[in-house]
């Protein structure tokens, strides 16, 4: 699963890569962001511009991203020269902006709070295309690490997909209501946004015909 994406970047098959800020999280990040400043982790990040708009908007951000690629990619045009530490995973570094490049199942608890100087306050998270860019098998401990990650009073911004999984395999998957429920059974989840959104023509091809976007609010 980790060289389909490294391969991708590698290709430039890279279509998932929005140019500008994501909708989602400029209608509802109010939500996430609330009486902050936050430390602001953004898991599976690729390039996204959400960072330093992030940044822009006074929070420490913290990005992981598997491609190498991707990450120098961020930084190059966002007009940022970071400090590289090596490591497991490498560590990019600069003023309230910071990447691990390498497997987010790699990164322990310890190392983001190292990062973000110490300490102990609840994380938030913004999951863009995270949770959806995972098979079934493997999102259960996907969910287990944000949790370790973002700490016991955590807050995710979670953005899915909803379609008929049996007209297309993914990436991206669909991850509906009852799943986001069932994988945060002690959480508070609360529905944001549901909505048609349009079909994208290669999925029309697979006979999707109709694709729902839900956003939640998820309090650990």
């Amino acid at each position: 699963m980790n060289e389909r994406w490294i391969t991708a970047w590698r290709e430039g098959r890279t279509a998932f890569h929005q140019a500008g800020v994501n909708q989602t999280l400029l209608d509802h990040g109010h939500h996430l962001l609330e009486d902050g400043p936050h430390r602001v982790l953004v898991p599976l990040c690729g390039k996204s511009v959400d960072l330093p708009w992030l940044v822009d908007q006074g929070h420490d951000v913290i990005g992981v991203e598997l491609s190498e690629l991707a990450v120098d990619a961020l930084y190059r045009e966002a007009g940022r020269d970071p400090e590289i530490v090596p490591g497991e995973p490498t560590l990019y570094r600069s003023e309230r902006l910071s990447v691990f490049q390498g497997d987010l199942f790699a990164l322990a608890p310890e190392q983001v709070r190292a990062t973000w100087c110490g300490g102990t306050c609840p994380v938030r998270v913004w999951d863009r295309a995270s949770m959806i860019a995972l098979p079934p098998d493997r999102r259960g401990a996907y969910v287990e690490q944000i949790r370790r990650l973002a700490g016991p009073r955590g807050r995710i911004l979670l953005d899915t997909l909803i379609y008929d999984q049996a007209l297309m395999s993914g990436p991206p998957f669909s991850v509906d209501e009852g799943e986001v429920r069932a994988r945060y059974p002690d959480a508070k989840v609360e529905v944001l946004d549901f909505r048609p959104i349009p079909i994208d023509p290669r999925w029309a091809q697979a006979g999707v015909d109709q694709l729902f976007q839900s956003v939640f609010l998820v309090d650990l």
